[in-house]
């Protein structure tokens, strides 16, 4: 859901609300709405803030900061979110004999959003939180260019193996690989569901592959998605469900949109299977082994008749089991089997939108309508400057 940062929601009588509440007509409580106006808004000055780990506030020697966070369209494994500051050291602080003070590891936080009149800081919504990769020094101009990663590069450098059998949900297994890197436990979608009943196939031993690879397995029989969001959370939440932020863009709001590509399209379903499957389909364990899932419904077979047989192959050893083999694969056919599109379009900044947000897009420069999900997100904020770049996926397209 769209990220908001600290800013309260403004209230108004009416809004279900008494004066016996001590809400007073006309009265707003909080920041958000005022936000939103602000966003709005035909004249807006950007402002931003970036904090890093050890030295605290570095905000006044900033000359930009970029970041991208993303997911796929497809089952595969995501990758994860980047960004970068550029500092000026106009003081000597920041450059000591010719290197940078911030260090390879350093945590980062940036916030951006709008200055409004009364507020100093103006109104601030978290934008990306990672570490410092590389910090290249120029010594020239006396810059610091910090390149950096969300916490999913942390991830992807941790690896581990070995017997997790206690730990033989989605839920249990994500939150144990997350606190062993002491970062904030993830935030669930449903969590009580699926993330804590479903029963993982195989867990006793896990081969040895990196944490980022073993939470991308035990989400991916449930239909969950993960990224770490502007605040430096793990979110996990439903490919199939999404927030309905109810921004709408028209050709007055879109600097451009283009078509990128078709996104996956999946109507026949393998998955290796690593135990012996039960009559009638029984079949001795190996890798050898592999079960077909098509033309479960009659819809698949129409999806194979119109846009020809698009299969698909998982091997995850967390899958490997009957039990979870056969959801997996008539899900997974079952969201994928009917094209769906991607876009990329240029707007001005939405601050609070995020990963996995629905928005409507109505251009009638380009004939491009319709709901659409965000599946990537890359802003850039200078002092002059706020701009934000969405990959789109389509939803429900009207023509």
């Amino acid at each position: 859901m769209p990220e908001f940062g600290n800013l309260a929601r403004g209230w108004t009588l009416g809004d279900g609300f008494t004066l016996a509440q001590w809400m007073l007509l006309g009265q707003e409580v909080g920041r958000l709405d005022p936000f939103f106006r602000q966003t709005r808004s035909s004249r807006r000055k950007p402002v931003f803030s970036v904090f890093v780990e050890g030295r605290g506030s570095v905000t006044l020697g900033v000359k930009n900061a970029t970041w991208n966070r993303r997911i796929k369209d497809s089952l595969h494994e995501p990758q994860h979110g980047s960004g970068s500051v550029t500092l000026v050291d106009s003081d000597g602080t920041l450059i000591r004999n010719g290197r940078s003070v911030i260090q390879v590891g350093d945590k980062v936080k940036i916030w951006a959003g709008f200055a409004r009149s009364g507020f100093i800081d103006g109104d601030l919504v978290p934008r990306f939180a990672g570490v410092v990769q590389d910090p290249e020094v120029n010594t020239i101009t006396g810059e610091i260019t910090l390149a950096l990663q969300d916490y999913g590069f942390l991830m992807k450098n941790a690896q581990t193996s070995g017997d997790f059998s206690a730990f033989n949900t989605p839920k249990l297994l994500v939150d144990e690989l997350v606190n062993r890197l002491n970062l904030k436990a993830p935030t669930w979608e449903n969590e009580s569901g699926l993330p804590s009943t479903f029963e993982l196939g195989f867990t006793d031993p896990l081969s040895r592959r990196s944490y980022w690879a073993i939470i991308h397995g035990a989400l991916l029989g449930i239909g969950y998605i993960y990224f770490f969001d502007g605040s430096g959370d793990l979110q996990c939440k439903r490919r199939d469900n999404s927030f309905e932020s109810n921004e709408l863009f028209t050709d007055s709001d879109i600097g451009w949109i283009r078509h990128k590509e078709m996104a996956e399209l999946i109507n026949e379903k393998s998955v290796a299977l690593g135990v012996a499957a039960p009559v009638p389909w029984s079949a001795t364990a190996g890798d050898s082994i592999r079960w077909g899932q098509s033309n479960y419904t009659p819809e698949d077979q129409q999806s194979q008749a119109q846009f020809g047989l698009a299969s698909d192959f998982e091997s995850e050893e967390m899958l490997t089991t009957w039990d979870n083999i056969l959801p997996f694969a008539r899900d997974s056919v079952k969201a994928l089997k009917f094209p769906r599109q991607i876009y990329n379009m240029s707007c001005p900044a939405r601050p609070y939108l995020d990963i996995h947000d629905t928005i409507r897009v109505d251009s009638d420069r380009r004939n491009i309508h319709g709901q659409m999900k965000i599946i990537e997100l890359t802003g850039a904020v200078s002092a002059a400057s706020y701009s934000q770049r969405l990959t789109l996926l389509s939803e429900r397209e009207l023509f």
